[in-house]
């Protein structure tokens, strides 16, 4: 019977090695396929992790809330193991809502040169006096709005590819 109950605990894990994989900050990153996959196997007996929590999303309803929401989708990230935990990993989430919504700042026409992180900041918990500023602001909080880490990152490369776009011509 408990074989059976392991069987069936792996089999399970093996069927959400996938869904796991598409969510794993592995996934985001250019590391060889094989170790992305082997990463995702030994994440296999943590599939009740994955599958019975809820991702938090971004809120832009407001500066606050939007800063506060970025903070969750960051410790969820951190807390999780198939997330990938670790120092540098936590680093590389951070590193990528950043980058994210850095270039979506700049792909909406801010002219600002500061890096990822603190251009993130000064936009969204500093007062903009400039009325085109708050008007991206608000733009960049409306496209975020309802977005987990999958969202982000994708959005993210979308602004970069659209900003260089703008940039080259």
């Amino acid at each position: 019977m408990v074989k059976h109950l392991i069987g069936a605990y792996l089999a399970i894990g093996v069927l959400m090695a996938p869904f796991m994989r598409s969510n794993d900050l592995i996934a985001y990153r250019g590391f060889e396929t094989s170790y992305s996959y082997g990463m995702t196997l030994a994440s296999i007996p943590f599939w009740p992790s994955y599958f019975f929590s809820i991702e938090p999303e971004l809120d832009g309803s407001s500066n606050e809330k939007f800063i506060q929401s970025i903070g969750k989708v960051l410790r969820y990230r951190e807390e999780k193991m198939f997330t990938g935990k670790s120092n540098s990993k936590t680093y590389q989430n951070v590193e990528i809502v950043y980058n994210a919504l850095g270039m979506c700042i700049l792909a909406e026409g801010a002219k600002v040169k500061v890096d990822g992180r603190n251009m993130v900041q000064a936009f969204f918990e500093g007062n903009l006096d400039n009325p085109e500023l708050r008007n991206i602001q608000r733009k960049v909080m409306k496209k975020f709005d309802d977005y987990d880490f999958a969202d982000i990152y994708h959005a993210g490369k979308k602004c970069q590819k659209k900003y260089l776009a703008r940039k080259k011509s």
